[in-house]
């Protein structure tokens, strides 16, 4: 009798050992398959909105300050300049709502990173604004070569959270041409991030 108790303990302890293994195991997998979509999510609307502000981006850059092929400014005197066509694109507007903890560390830097970047490309345009004069051909060199290099690091971002969580990148081939032939023509003229001037997708692209 004592040894049937003593099995029956056995097996009873046994089944509680089972159950709250597979219990544990069941939430570990909801939480990791919680955190997954998250990130997928996450990821998802960060590289869109990274990929709509690359473009607008590629509109500055492209905009060359004239207008059916003249100057697009002329004072009163009747001197010509050149004056912007295409606004500054505004930066995307992330919602406070978002799973930011999914994302890795190293790119939600990145992407926090990016306000103060854009803010310093400003500026620094900015001052080359001050220290420019009719015609301002220095002027708009430096905000071409400027946005195109925000437009291509911006485009890196995107491709880099999207292979991180699994994610196909849409063909982005054309803007990323078009930025990184506006990017070289006036390299020497970029207060831009850095980071455009020598990221490897950004250059293979360019020559490609």
């Amino acid at each position: 009798m004592a040894d049937n108790e003593v099995i029956s303990g056995i097996f009873a302890l046994v089944g509680v050992a089972i159950g709250g293994g597979l219990t544990f195991g069941i939430e570990l997998w909801r939480d990791r398959h919680s955190r997954n979509r998250d990130r997928i999510l996450t990821t998802a609307i960060c590289s869109s909105e990274l990929r709509m502000f690359a473009e607008r981006c590629n509109d500055v850059a492209w905009d060359d300050g004239t207008y059916l092929g003249q100057m697009a400014g002329r004072h009163q005197d009747g001197q010509e300049y050149l004056e912007a066509q295409v606004k500054s694109p505004k930066l995307p507007q992330w919602s406070t709502e978002m799973k930011w903890g999914a994302l890795d560390a190293t790119y939600m830097q990145r992407i926090f990173q990016l306000p103060i970047e854009y803010r310093y490309m400003q500026g620094a345009l900015e001052d080359v604004r001050q220290n420019d004069f009719p015609p301002f051909d220095d002027t708009f060199a430096s905000r071409q070569a400027s946005y195109a290099s925000m437009g291509l690091h911006a485009l890196d971002l995107a491709h880099c959270l999207e292979m991180s969580a699994g994610l196909i990148s849409p063909n982005d081939d054309r803007a990323r041409r078009q930025l990184s032939e506006i990017f070289l023509r006036y390299r020497s003229s970029n207060v831009g991030p850095e980071r455009a001037i020598d990221n490897d997708i950004s250059v293979k692209s360019a020559d490609g």
